[in-house]
Order: structure tokens, then sequence, then C-alpha cells
């Protein structure tokens, strides 16, 4: 139901999945590969059984449960990964470098760094989309009108969102990339320092520790 999942194996493994159905530009890789593995989902998961589990014989924190307040933290510092590594400049930079099919064909650095702070604004929006769609009550037709009026998803993108909203499994998971990143950046402002994105990774975080 994702075009990006990690799941982690244990042992220190994870395998993350890309999904191929999903309308994907490699502007987006480079945020996405810090989400799921370094420092996001896959860097947690690591700390977390060498900490909680191996050391400390929590083994409750061996199993995932996806609805879940831990998982609001969780999605929220997997949200943040990427900028605790590179700017906006610098993601833009290493992506058309090294990831972008042909360079010469592609926009300006300039618009593409302002893409990228663009991107980190859509949280907010697959927040009210879901929000329209579950509590709302939004038709097809609203939700692709009110989702085609910030231009940026084309109807395509909508209509898989749509789709995955009607699954029970994500409709609850759709708000949790929002909340979690709203309540750190509230918590930390615009990102953590690296000490407590460190302490973040190491140490069991709910909602009601950081509000």
């Amino acid at each position: 139901k994702w075009a990006f999942y990690n799941w982690y194996l244990g042992n220190y493994h994870s395998r993350i999945e890309v999904n191929p159905k999903y309308t994907m530009h490699w502007t987006t890789f480079l945020f996405n590969a810090s989400h799921e593995g370094y420092p996001g989902h896959h860097t947690e998961f690591v700390l977390n059984e060498k900490r909680q589990v191996r050391e400390l014989n929590h083994f409750e924190h061996s199993i995932l449960i996806l609805h879940s307040p831990k998982m609001i933290i969780s999605e929220g510092i997997a949200n943040l990964a990427n900028s605790m590594l590179f700017s906006n400049k610098e993601s833009a930079e290493i992506s058309l470098r090294e990831l972008s099919p042909n360079v010469s064909e592609e926009e300006s650095l300039e618009k593409l760094i302002l893409q990228d702070k663009l991107r980190t604004k859509t949280s907010l929006f697959w927040y009210n989309f879901a929000y329209h769609s579950i509590v709302d009550k939004y038709s097809e037709e609203e939700l692709i009108q009110y989702g085609k009026s910030i231009e940026f998803f084309n109807e395509e993108v909508l209509k898989v969102e749509i789709k995955r909203l009607s699954n029970p499994a994500y409709s609850k998971n759709a708000f949790l990339y929002y909340l979690g990143t709203k309540i750190l950046k509230k918590k930390y402002g615009e990102k953590p320092s690296i000490k407590e994105f460190q302490n973040l990774l190491l140490n069991p975080t709910l909602p009601s520790d950081l509000i």
C-alpha cells in the first residue's frame, strides 16, 4: 500500500521495498532513502533492537504496533531524517548530480531547491486530504477537485491515495506523518539538534513526552 516501506527483519537488517505501481520522480528518492533507511526507520529500529531488546531485555520493544502513539513519533523522526543530513540546497545538488537520468533537461538548481522546500510541506496536504476523505466524507470527485487545487499532484496520484484511504489499515496511518512532524517541530523548532535527534532514536518516546 505504500510507495516505499521498511520491513525490519531483526538482527540489524531491513528490507526496504519500492512499489513500482506508484508514480515516482527522482527528486523524491533521497528524501525517501533517508526516511526509510538512514537516519530514519532502519536506524531507529536497529538502535531499538540493540539497546531495548538486547541490552535491557525489554522484549516488548521487538513488537511494532502500526497504529500506536509510538508510531507517531517514529514517522516524525523519519520525516525529519533527510533534513538532519542535508540542507535543501544540498539535497537538490545531490539529487541532481547522482539521481537525475538527464541533467541537461532538468530545471535549474534554484527551482529544484524550491521544490525541495515545498515537499516538506506536503505532509500537511495529505493530512487534510485524509481528513476530508475519512471525517468529512468527501466524494472521489470532491477529493480530486481539492487535490488539484494546489497544483502539485496529478489526478493519477490523487486516485491512488483515495484507493489507499479506503483500506482500514492505511486510513488510520495516514494522519501519523503530519502529526509526528508537527509535534517534533513544536518541541525542537525546524529540526532537533544532533543530540536531541540521537535521544529520539535511542529512547522510546511518546507524543505525551513532548507536549
